[in-house]
């Protein structure tokens, strides 16, 4: 038969292990969560460069047909100069726009969307560098509770 401490150290060490596969399991969720984050970003920054491609399109489109010379009874000069203006004043109102921003980073300094991602992915892998500590610092608070038992 097996005395009380014994009995009580492995019901410990039992509960240590549902413990951490509890955790295990927590981890893995919120890693999915995460990457299912990762996706939805990503797919929010897709699709917020291609608005923004088409509303610059349009807005091109229907300034050249607005101040062209053809429809305007105005030289070419001034029609061309009102459409820069215009055309300026659009930059400056989607400058303070924060997917223009960000695109504007993506176009001319690649480098920030590939931070952005590292660190996405980055926080990704936090889940499984969290439970590998965790399970380190537990095989060794184990490993100690093992010794002392034996030494007693």
């Amino acid at each position: 038969l097996l005395s009380k401490y014994e009995l009580l150290s492995y019901l410990l060490l039992l509960l240590l292990l549902l413990l951490l596969l509890f955790l295990f399991l927590l981890l893995l969720l919120l890693q999915l969560l995460l990457l299912l984050l990762l996706l939805l970003l990503l797919l929010l920054l897709l699709f917020s460069f291609q608005s923004i491609f088409i509303f610059f399109q349009i807005q091109e489109f229907l300034f050249s047909l607005l101040f062209s010379s053809s429809y305007l009874n105005i030289s070419s000069y001034f029609s061309s100069f009102i459409y820069n203006c215009f055309k300026y004043i659009y930059f400056i109102f989607f400058l303070y726009n924060f997917h223009f921003i960000l695109f504007i980073y993506f176009v001319i300094n690649q480098k920030l969307f590939f931070m952005i991602f590292l660190i996405l992915f980055f926080i990704i892998q936090l889940p499984q560098i969290l439970f590998l500590i965790f399970f380190l610092y537990l095989f060794l608070f184990l490993f100690f509770f093992i010794i002392i038992l034996l030494l007693l």
